[in-house]
Formats: structure tokens, sequence, C-alpha cells
């Protein structure tokens, strides 16, 4: 069998900018508090594992309320965890780092000192805590932030071996001293696990026998192998290469800043729809799908009735932003997958009485399962309103331009928009998943939705273009004008009132 591992040439964290290290807000043992160690043992380095953990156990979260409420608690609990650690007979505080919800990181044993965190590993690890509970929720984005920082901070002391040589792990993996352990919860362990140890950017693909695998062993100064999360797999029985790949390349899910910033057009195009087609009602219980950085999630939190609203998407990212920007007392965030079962909690079942969907649909392959697991998440006579953008308005993924593809061959827009000639087929589809479709049809955005000058939509267009990662940093805004340029082109037998997108009412039956 083949298999194809994604390639990646290596650039140093300190040739692109400021040391990671100076980046760091540190807080000394001096600082928090910390009581002397009994003793130390010094760590060899590089060590050749980070192990991350989170500090808080299901009850005790509860018993918080669900957080800390500011920095003074948070040192309160790291000296807390100081005492815990030392009254079992230990030398010291568990943990090398730790690290708050505003992105402080608290040294614990450091850098140079033998942790005793994960009783496999401790001689050959560093072990970083988040301080909180996180086995549904994300960390903040300034912890998260904090944590890629801090791993490379520690490449750049070469206190961690480099991303070839090091491997990341949850406590979940490696095992407590007590047997089997949820440590640092499933949220964190899959952010982290996809997002901790290679920050780089695929460069190009290559394919190799499995019998070959072992001699990529000695490539080290070059390239190296991205993690498990990024393998691709040839399909069995097939002559020419069909892949897999988990991690969709579809539109920019990692700059949730950016995105947020640029989403007003997005977000007329959702209150349009909500103004034509949702009526509130007393107690109303909503899920918006694809909420991205969850303006429009809050903003449905906020109408008359609405008991409480239920927000959900893939980027890990996008999420975090939400949680830390736009959650309340009646609106939440989650991250999951519209087209996974899985990801979808027992919870919700039946639970209830409206959906929305709003310009994501585009981006799942598969409709038919999305429009399933939004429909079991219905009760009997709940409401979608959803809207997916026609094949005539998605050219952003028709771009192909002659001067830019020596940065773009190996790259795939993944993009799936409705067919113009067969509207009504999103009408039978959401039959097909338990819906009375009340209306289906295709309809033009509303006027001034999106910007029109060169820079506006090029703005926007960052948040679209995932294959800018591929193109040097001082030739993107090149690439924006040519991409602009391309778009206005394959645009201008466009006529205003033209459908850009097909929207349909739907009832569970």
């Amino acid at each position: 069998m083949k298999l194809l591992y994604l390639v990646l040439l290596l650039v140093p964290a300190c040739v692109q900018g400021e040391s990671d290290c100076n980046r760091l807000n540190m807080t000394s043992r001096a600082d928090w508090g910390a009581e002397p160690p009994r003793a130390r043992t010094p760590l060899t380095h590089p060590t050749t594992k980070v192990v991350i953990h989170h500090s808080d156990s299901y009850w005790r979260h509860l018993s918080n309320w669900g957080g800390y409420s500011d920095r003074e608690e948070y040192m309160a609990r790291v000296r807390e965890i100081q005492q815990e650690h030392m009254g079992k007979g230990w030398d010291d505080i568990g943990y090398n780092f730790l690290i708050d919800g505003y992105g402080n990181v608290y040294v614990g044993r450091g850098w140079d000192n033998t942790g005793a965190h994960t009783p496999c590993c401790n001689s050959v690890s560093i072990g970083i805590n988040f301080l909180g509970y996180f086995e549904d929720e994300l960390p903040t984005r300034a912890a998260l932030e904090a944590g890629k920082t801090l791993i490379s901070c520690g490449n750049e002391l070469e206190k961690i071996g480099p991303g070839w040589d090091f491997s990341l792990f949850c406590h979940s993996d490696l095992g407590a001293a007590s047997g089997e352990t949820d440590c640092p919860g499933a949220a964190l362990c899959d952010y982290a696990s996809r997002n901790f140890q290679y920050p780089w950017d695929v460069l190009q693909l290559v394919t190799v026998n499995e019998a070959d695998w072992s001699h990529l062993g000695q490539v080290r100064t070059s390239a190296f192998l991205i993690s498990p999360q990024l393998l691709l797999q040839e399909e069995p029985g097939n002559t020419h290469t069909t892949t897999r790949i988990r991690n969709k390349v579809t539109m920019d899910i990692e700059n949730a800043d950016q995105y947020a910033k640029n989403r007003e057009g997005q977000q007329k195009v959702a209150v349009d729809l909500i103004n034509r087609y949702i009526t509130w009602q007393e107690g109303d219980v909503v899920l918006d799908v694809g909420c991205g950085t969850g303006e429009i999630t809050k903003l449905m939190s906020q109408q008359p009735g609405v008991k409480s609203v239920v927000g959900i998407d893939l980027s890990l990212d996008f999420i975090s932003f939400a949680s830390e920007n736009n959650a309340g007392a009646n609106v939440s965030f989650h991250a999951a997958d519209a087209s996974d079962p899985a990801h979808f909690k027992p919870e919700w079942k039946g639970a209830f009485t409206k959906a929305t969907c709003f310009t994501v649909l585009h981006w799942i392959q598969d409709k038919k399962t999305a429009f399933k697991n939004i429909s079991s998440c219905l009760e009997s006579g709940g409401e979608l309103v959803i809207n997916c953008l026609l094949e005539s308005a998605a050219q952003i993924g028709q771009l192909d331009l002659p001067k830019w593809r020596g940065y773009l061959k190996d790259f795939t827009y993944s993009i799936y928009p409705w067919p113009n000639d067969d509207i009504g087929g999103m009408g039978r589809l959401l039959e097909e998943a338990g819906f009375e479709v009340l209306t289906c049809n295709g309809q033009p955005a509303p006027p001034k939705s999106f910007p029109t000058d060169p820079e506006g939509l090029k703005a926007v267009m960052r948040t679209m273009l995932p294959q800018l990662k591929y193109i040097p940093t001082d030739k993107q805004d090149d690439y924006l004008t040519d991409a602009y340029c391309a778009i206005a082109e394959m645009r201008k037998n466009f006529k205003e009132g033209d459908p850009e997108a097909v929207v349909a009412h739907a009832r569970k039956v």
C-alpha cells in the first residue's frame, strides 16, 4: 500500500520576527507566591515530549460556577495545586508551566527541572497545564495562543525538540498514576493535537511506498513530516491517486479576528433571511449551524421570546473566539462538524424549535447527512432557514490564475455550491431528511451586502482564500489584486437581481 504524507519546509520561528519567548506574559514563582521546592531533579534537554493537562475536575468546575472571575483566582488556584501536590509528598507543583484564561504563563518547575505530571514520561517531557475544565469547551483564545507560543519558545530555546523530534500528547494518551484519566478534556485534547505541534504551512505532497517509510527518518534538515491528523491515504484498489483528508481545505478557518472583522456582508444576508422567514415565539431554542465567530448567534439570542441559542462550527479557532466575545447567559458555542453525526450531542436530539444555517452550506460536501443531523435536533414542527451559494455566484472556487500556478500546484479549493439548474433539488433533499418544504427558490443578495471597492472586497476575500498561506507574504496583496480582477471579469455579465443563492424555509414533519 502507498501512503501520501505531507512534507513541509522548515522555517524556524526566529527568522520570522520577534522571539516567541518575548511574546509570553510570564509570571515567576515569586510573583504567584510559590513555596520553595523540597528538591529538584535536572531535566535533560531537548525533551522529546510535551504533555497537555487541565487543572479542574468536572465537579470542581461546577462548584466554581464554571470558571474563574479574575487573575487573583487563577493565582490562588496555582498555589492550591502546589499545596495539593506537596501534600502528597511531592517535591513541588507537578507541572512545568500553567496557563490561565488571560494568557498568562505561570512558571511551575520551569524548563530545567523534571516534572511530576505523567508517571511514564516525566523525565523526557514538559507538562503544560491549562487552568480550568475543557471537556466540552475550549480555553480562551488568549490561553490557546499562549500554549502555542510557549511550545515555540521551548523549540527556540532548544528545551523542546524541533517539530520532527518531539511528540505532543494529551495526559489521557499516557495515563495517570491512578489509572485512566480524561485530562485535559476532549475539546482541548483535540485542539492541541491539531494545532500545537506543527504550525508551518504545507508546501508539497510526496508519495512514498510503505516499505520506504523508514528511510524518511533520515530527513532532518530541510523537511519533516506532518502529524497523523493530516495523513492522506490512497484508497485501496485504485490505480490512480484518490485521497481523503481529515482536515479539508475550504475557507480560512484559523484567523478568527480577520474573519470577524470582514463578516458584514454575510451578516447582512443572515439578517435579511431572519427578517423574511423567522417569527420568534416565546421559549424558542435555536441551533445556529456554521455560526462562525458568533455575531449572528448572539443577535438571535437577544430577540424577544428566545430562550437560548447554541452555535456550532467546524473551526475550533472560530468557536474559541465566539466563546470569548459573543457568549452569554443564553448563548453558547460548540465545535462540531455539521456533516458528522458523532459530533451532535445526545441531549440535542429534538431539543430545538428553530435552526439556521447561513452562507455555510457551500462549504459542506455531504449536504444530505448535514440535513439529517439538523433534522434530528429539531422538535416536530421545528423550522429551518438555510441558504447555499449557487455555482454562478461562487467564482472564488473557479479561480485559476496562470501567474500563480507554481505556488498552488498542490492546492485544491474545496467548495460545493448548489447547481443553478437544480434549485428545486434542495427541496427534494430536505424532504428526504424529514422536512416539509415551505419555500425553496433562488434569491439575490440584499443590496450593498458586500463591498464593491477593491480594497474592501480584498479584505473579505482574505477570509475565504486558504490558498493565501501558500503565497509568500510579500506577494499576497498582488495575488488578491489579480484574484479580484479575475472575479470581476467572471461577474461582468452578472445582473443586479440575479439569484446568488438558493434559500429554503422548511418545517420538520
